[in-house]
């Protein structure tokens, strides 16, 4: 897959990128939108505290469901679209302290 990535101060390059591996109760999301945030303006500008490269950005993203889990709720389907929302999180997950956060269905 292609991602945006920074590589340091206003260093942005469009790079192959492996596809991630599910575990069993994700899905991947195929993005056809994403959105530019003001976090992603601090980490272009190489002001935000955290951002390490190389890492991929955009976190305000559309698209639809291409692969699923074996362990996903069976409500979850592959082509649902989706929209995810970044400032949420189920809290109960083992993603959940490690800043991954759920998405929601969209019915748009």
């Amino acid at each position: 897959m292609q991602a945006a990535v920074y590589q340091g101060r206003e260093d942005i390059q469009v790079q192959d990128w492996p596809e991630p591996e599910l575990s069993g109760g994700e899905v991947l999301v195929q993005v056809r939108y994403a959105g530019v945030c003001g976090t992603d303006m601090m980490i272009c500008s190489g002001k935000h505290p955290r951002a390490v490269p190389p890492r991929v950005l955009g976190h305000e993203i559309f698209g639809s469901i291409s692969e699923v889990g074996p362990a996903v709720e069976p409500s979850w389907k592959k082509g649902m679209r989706v929209a995810i929302f970044p400032l949420i999180s189920c809290g109960q997950c083992s993603h959940a302290g490690k800043g991954t956060r759920t998405f929601s269905k969209c019915w748009v």
